[in-house]
């Protein structure tokens, strides 16, 4: 009997998500989820995975609450069952690729869920990215007002870095990974904030690969101009190593830590966060070409893109400071 009760319970939390979640739209990976949830919280049927506790601080109770319905991201692949139980409306999957179908599109045809498939890999791309969804959920007003924010956040990146000459590029290191020794290789669609922020990786890869670790000893030949760190937590496992001291960027003071919060402004994943990271790499990179307070961005950022106000000292724990 208890068994029968508890399967009970369970169909009956299942029919309620589905009934929640009727000509709601799935975002196939994180990326589009956060896509549709900018958009609008109310369109998206469920999150791919547990939300980390950076990003809870930014979603409204609510819409944590909505049922986890997978995804294909870190090796993970979705359910088809649980896809076919959330009465989903579309899927949209954003794409780097366009030779070839993902697996995410090839599953969600066999199922027959229709899909909404976008380029997604330069920061143009999600500016493309916005309207066409705003057309797509009936919202262009919405699609416009985050378009014309990236548009600006561009237009103002340019006319910062407008002269700087070509041959000072600065050699920039991305240091991620558990000890600092992954890091994302030169040429990668990745690089694209580096590259407009007047820098380029200095470790070369292998074609069609982003992300590589390397030796402690490499990163010595390479001496970097500029180190990058993607979170707090890497930079104190840093900062306790004395290895790191012998680098030129320690030494100078070039090293950075990368806010990281909803989620990352700059990588791993790319996403619509490099829209305020870029302004961020250039006024941290070059202090004497910044023309934004980074604080007041940051506040307008959120605001326009999350819905939230937030304080001072809010901001100042966003900026890593």
């Amino acid at each position: 009997m208890r068994k029968y009760v508890i399967a009970v319970l369970i169909l009956c939390a299942f029919a309620a998500h589905a009934e929640e979640g009727q000509g709601r739209y799935y975002g196939a990976t994180f990326p589009a989820t956060f896509m549709l949830y900018i958009m609008s919280p109310d369109v998206i049927v469920g999150w791919n995975g547990t939300l980390r506790e950076t990003e809870k601080k930014y979603i409204p109770e609510k819409y944590q609450k909505l049922p986890v319905v997978g995804g294909w991201y870190s090796g993970s692949t979705a359910d088809k069952e649980v896809l076919l139980r959330s009465n989903i409306k579309k899927a949209l999957l954003l794409r780097a690729d366009e030779s070839r179908d993902s697996a995410a599109e090839v599953t969600l045809r066999e199922i027959n869920i229709p899909s909404v498939v976008l380029k997604s890999v330069t920061m143009q791309d999600y500016i493309n990215v916005f309207r066409s969804l705003g057309k797509e959920l009936n919202m262009q007003e919405r699609g416009e007002e985050l378009a014309q924010y990236a548009e600006n956040s561009l237009k103002t990146a340019a006319e910062m870095m407008k002269g700087y000459p070509e041959n000072q590029r600065f050699k920039v290191y991305f240091a991620q990974g558990g000890n600092g020794l992954e890091t994302v290789c030169s040429g990668s669609y990745r690089e694209e904030a580096i590259a407009l922020a007047g820098g380029s990786f200095v470790h070369k890869c292998p074609s069609g690969t982003d992300i590589s670790t390397i030796s402690f000893e490499q990163l010595v030949i390479y001496d970097p101009d500029v180190i990058l760190v993607q979170n707090p937590n890497l930079m104190n496992t840093i900062n306790k190593d004395p290895r790191w001291k012998r680098l030129r960027a320690v030494k100078a003071g070039r090293i950075f830590s990368v806010p990281y919060e909803p989620f990352a402004w700059l990588d791993r994943p790319p996403s619509f966060m490099r829209i305020v990271g870029l302004p961020w790499l250039i006024c941290k990179i070059h202090p004497d070409r910044c023309s934004v307070n980074m604080e007041a961005e940051t506040a307008k950022f959120i605001k326009t893109f999350f819905g939230l106000n937030m304080s001072a000292p809010q901001i100042k724990e966003m900026l890593c400071e």
